[in-house]
């Protein structure tokens, strides 16, 4: 009964568009894919498993309004690469591997394709493309393949540098994305005995993570990082007798109480 008042509450939203855009198909078609891609994300969290069914619409959509050029091709193409990536993310988060490498995969090809074809779409498409890497590097890792995860989050890291020049920042979140790949970098650089590669990973993720909880005071999500990347560094210094290790652990303590406190007064 939910799911159906979820889609009528969906499709009551759509037939006053669809009735202006009659006649043009294409830009029909892109219409509801971004309408599945909306509601997708908004219950992603409370039901992923309806969230899957609204992607796949979304993608199906797309894939409809990619099939000829028009003049919204190009953010058509974007949506579709966007709509795979986020179900890519439930697959992974459902523990589907095997399904999420394929988005991932197919996230990264039609993002390329926007990299190619348009210009002002690059910048936006470069985000997404280097966010499949990374996220791709992060199932990857899950499956043990750490050989092929290593290159997916080289190729994220270079991508986000390149972003980080060129676009604007000003809250922070691609030195955040930046952040979580150098990070998850490190971790898969010590799985596999590469100790001073992971050591210089980490402790860049943990000086970039310091300067935004420090821009951006009172960010949860920033300060969660932070202690995530403290934790595994302090660790690794303490091991190496390294005397840094005392100084992360500290920063690592006092990042977890700050986001504990700061979630529950919000």
């Amino acid at each position: 009964k939910d799911l159906r008042r979820r889609e009528e509450l969906l499709t009551s939203r759509i037939p006053l568009k669809i009735e202006i855009l009659d006649g043009n198909d294409l830009e029909k078609e892109r219409f509801l894919g971004d309408m599945y891609l909306i509601y997708g994300r908004i219950v992603s969290r409370s039901d992923p498993g309806f969230a899957q069914r609204l992607y796949l619409e979304s993608i199906a959509h797309l894939k409809k309004a990619t099939d000829h050029r028009h003049s919204n091709l190009e953010n058509s193409t974007e949506l579709l690469a966007v709509s795979t990536t986020e179900l890519g993310i439930l697959y992974s988060e459902d523990k589907k591997l095997d399904e999420a490498i394929d988005m991932f995969q197919k996230a990264i090809e039609v993002s390329r394709l926007v990299q190619r074809s348009y210009l002002h779409g690059r910048l936006r498409s470069q985000n997404i493309l280097a966010t499949s890497y990374r996220l791709l590097g992060e199932a990857l890792v899950k499956k043990n393949c750490q050989d092929k995860a290593i290159g997916n989050f080289e190729d994220a890291l270079e991508l986000y540098k390149i972003l980080l020049t060129n676009a604007d920042d000003s809250l922070g979140a691609i030195e955040n994305d930046l952040g979580l790949t150098l990070f998850h970098l490190g971790e898969v650089l010590l799985d596999v005995n590469r100790f001073l590669e992971a050591e210089e990973k980490l402790v860049e993720a943990f000086e970039l993570f310091e300067h935004l909880n420090a821009i951006h005071v009172d960010n949860v999500v920033y300060l969660q990082n932070e202690s995530r990347v403290a934790d595994a560094l302090s660790q690794l210094h303490m091991a190496m007798n390294d005397n840094r290790g005392g100084y992360e652990e500290l920063r690592m303590f006092e990042c977890a109480i700050k986001s504990h406190d700061l979630r529950h007064s919000t």
